[in-house]
């Protein structure tokens, strides 16, 4: 009841003064927002430089290190000569494996050189009686084979003769026959057979005027190509020579051909108009039929020619063949019965003297092969984690550990996640530093990843050793160690901060300025480490890349980075920071 009392007493009063704080407020809104701004950029400036990508981890150093113990080969165990915390000696033998195919091998090895030893001496006699009659005779026969074979030739030459004077017994019959079937005036005067049977379907199916198309222009191939090689078939001589009889069997064969795609293509248009004509419950006429089954019976004639004509050419291919096989036989035998009378030659002796080194090579190989089915320790130490589930009998896998061997040699242990681990690799180079020894720096190189990592709450960790490139004193086991891992390196090449590269899709741009105005350039990278990008196209040494925007007022002052990879310049030495004002030229 009181404020209603209160409104109905005062209530212009107090819509005039809500009135007054909202015109204030928003004065006082706007000019607080309308304080002059100025944008600033921070460039940098591309150069040449190497970039290094590398992967750290942290552990510490151990007392030794330990070389797991693995067969070379996947062979049945015969004996296990050693037990656990044995000390052992380099190249003492830990476990022998079944080598009987390996010990079959080096005797074939040896029976291989001792044969060639044995051919050596032999070719380095004279060659007796019974060797050159044998190579004489070996001539002989190659000579009467090039005889019979050129009498082959001879005869298939007279046959392909034949076979062409066959075929143009049957293709005159044929091509007339396709002429009169489609362009005589059979059914209709003044009209052709073949537009004849084209107006019987026509006002149904405008189709068959392709298909009469088709027909004419294979008829007219085969027509022309029939009566050029009829004239040469006539033309040509009862002495005609092979090359001339060769010619025009090709071009019979071709020309048949040609005839038999004119026949096919005469059937497809018989065909269409008689299924048009079904189509529309018409009955075709009896003469379509009539020459439907004589299309057939051409098929089968010209299928028959071109078969007769396609051995023609493959007889003669093959006597030729046969000849030139011949010719080699007699020239291989008559070199060789010329060898032996002249005694061995310098470059055969030599020729057999390096089938022996490889037949001593290949008994060495064997006899490693062998070597490997006896297990050795590769250095001084004590054994461990001995596998006591094996047994003599047990056939092993080459990838199974029998055992370790621990030794004194100083190692670095470190873990790394699965993201990490994926990117190493045994071998890769390594850069060490020391929290109990600030001043050193050792290098060494990945010995050993593990193959199968520990989880823990969710989490996968493998451990890596790294083995030391040289010894330090200062080193002393249990201390903490920072390894950065060498993945990939370049020199040369172009880089700029990782705060120029901005993202966009599945590109990637910087930006410059231009008339004091930022633009973007599209950039390919390569490599990138925590504070480095490696450029492969998009810009060139010099060029200036804006690396920070800082936008600052009366009001408040703020930095952005534009959605960068990081933030910072890291690496150095990329030109100086320059400062630009959004209006242009930089500033000192």
């Amino acid at each position: 009841m009181k404020i209603k009392v209160l409104w109905s007493a005062h209530r212009i009063k107090i819509i005039v003064l809500a009135i007054l704080l909202l015109v204030g407020g928003y004065y006082a809104y706007t000019k607080l927002n309308n304080k002059s701004a100025t944008v600033q950029y921070l460039t940098a400036t591309v150069s040449k430089q190497t970039i290094v990508v590398s992967v750290a981890g942290t552990g510490q150093i151990a007392a030794s290190s330990q070389v797991d113990i693995k067969p070379d080969v996947s062979s049945k165990l015969i004996s296990l000569n050693v037990k656990n915390g044995d000390q052992v000696k380099s190249g003492q033998v830990l476990a022998q494996f079944d080598a009987t195919d390996a010990l079959k091998a080096v005797r074939d090895a040896e029976t291989n050189l001792e044969t060639a030893q044995l051919n050596l001496d032999k070719l380095k006699q004279s060659a007796d009686e019974l060797t050159l009659i044998k190579s004489a005779n070996s001539l002989s026969q190659a000579k009467e084979s090039l005889v019979s074979a050129q009498n082959n030739l001879d005869q298939d030459y007279v046959d392909a003769n034949l076979t062409i004077a066959g075929t143009f017994l049957q293709l005159p019959t044929v091509i007339n026959g396709l002429q009169q079937m489609f362009y005589n005036s059979t059914y209709e005067t003044n009209q052709w057979n073949i537009d004849w049977y084209a107006n019987r379907v026509l006002i149904w199916d405008s189709t068959v005027l392709n298909y009469k198309t088709d027909l004419t222009n294979a008829y007219n191939s085969a027509q022309t190509a029939y009566d050029t090689n009829f004239s040469q078939f006539q033309a040509l001589p009862s002495t005609a020579s092979q090359t001339q009889i060769e010619t025009l069997l090709q071009q019979t064969y071709n020309s048949t051909k040609l005839i038999s795609e004119a026949i096919k293509q005469a059937s497809t248009y018989l065909d269409f108009i008689d299924n048009v004509t079904v189509a529309h419950n018409t009955t075709s006429p009896q003469s379509m039929k009539s020459d439907q089954s004589t299309l057939r019976t051409y098929t089968s004639t010209i299928n028959s020619q071109l078969s007769q004509l396609f051995s023609a050419i493959n007889s003669l291919d093959n006597s030729k063949a046969s000849i030139v096989s011949a010719q080699r036989n007699v020239e291989e035998s008559t070199l060789s019965l010329a060898d032996l009378k002249a005694g061995p030659d310098s470059l055969d002796v030599r020729a057999q003297e390096i089938t022996i080194q490889q037949k001593q090579d290949a008994l060495l190989d064997a006899k490693a092969n062998l070597a490997d089915y006896s297990v050795r320790a590769p250095l001084n130490g004590v054994v461990t984690n001995l596998d006591t589930s094996l047994r003599p009998g047990q056939t092993v896998a080459n990838s199974t550990t029998i055992a370790s061997i621990i030794t004194p040699q100083l190692i670095a242990e470190i873990t790394l996640n699965e993201i990490d681990v994926a990117k190493i690799k045994i071998g890769q180079p390594v850069t060490m530093t020391f929290d109990a020894v600030d001043s050193v720096t050792m290098t060494g190189k990945v010995a050993d990843i593990d193959a199968i990592g520990t989880v823990s709450q969710g989490v996968v960790s493998y451990d890596v050793k790294i083995s030391f490139d040289v010894e330090n004193e200062q080193i002393k086991p249990g201390m903490s160690v920072s390894a950065n891992i060498i993945t990939a390196s370049k020199t040369d090449v172009l880089l700029v901060p990782n705060s120029a590269v901005k993202s966009q899709g599945n590109g990637n741009y910087v930006e410059f300025l231009e008339n004091g105005q930022p633009n973007q350039q599209v950039v390919t990278i390569g490599l990138t480490n925590d504070t480095m990008t490696e450029i492969t196209q998009g810009l060139s040494e010099g060029d200036n890349v804006i690396t920070q925007t800082i936008t600052s007022s009366t009001a408040s002052t703020t930095n952005s980075s534009s959605n960068s990879r990081n933030s910072g310049f890291g690496g150095g030495g990329l030109g100086g920071v320059q400062v630009f004002t959004s209006d242009g030229p930089p500033r000192d």
